[in-house]
């Protein structure tokens, strides 16, 4: 497998992604599709979250008390009450489309959804930096929002431990996974 191409301008890019977000988080018609892990609840990933934790705690994987505190300080918070907004579910570095140095797509909309938009704002973590990422999040509209930026950080947390447990041999989605988790737990 390839490696993944990165921007030459993280920063423009991450502008770039944001805008993207704030383009697709439109409200989603009642008829939608629905993804049974993508877009809802926070809340409804504590079970599998709080598994990885420990199994990749007992690996030497991560610092479990650490990464339990950032999920629980997550859940702690306001939950999305709002009406289902269109999503891409599944936005990471691997589904990004890089040319010339520069962002250029989007690809793999099979994860398309209607629910709650932190879920996608997990790319923040996923692809930049703590400065990338205040500009991403600017660009995607939720720059004043704090309940939806943590709740994108959950989400983060979420898929980073779904990529690290389950990319024993995919090293492109393992160092994805880590990449992540760093940002996660990094992030004050």
């Amino acid at each position: 497998m390839a490696a993944i191409s990165a921007p030459d301008d993280m920063e423009a890019a991450a502008v770039l992604l944001g805008s993207f977000v704030r383009a697709l988080h439109r409200p989603s018609p009642a008829d939608a599709p629905r993804n049974a892990v993508r877009g809802g609840p926070l809340r409804s990933r504590d079970e599998v979250t709080r598994q990885r934790v420990q199994e990749l705690d007992a690996a030497g994987e991560l610092n479990g008390a650490v990464a339990l505190a950032v999920w629980d300080d997550v859940l702690a918070g306001p939950q999305w009450t709002g009406a289902p907004r269109w999503l891409h579910g599944d936005l990471h570095p691997a589904n990004v489309l890089v040319d010339g140095g520069a962002l250029t797509g989007v690809i793999d909309f099979g994860d398309i959804t209607g629910g709650d938009p932190a879920t996608d704002l997990a790319a923040g973590w996923m692809m930049f930096d703590a400065v990338e990422r205040l500009c991403f999040r600017e660009a995607a509209g939720h720059g004043s929002d704090d309940a939806t930026w943590a709740r994108g950080r959950g989400w983060a947390l979420c898929m980073a431990l779904a990529q690290l447990a389950g990319s024993a041999d995919n090293p492109i989605v393992a160092a994805i996974g880590r990449r992540t988790l760093d940002a996660v737990l990094a992030d004050a």
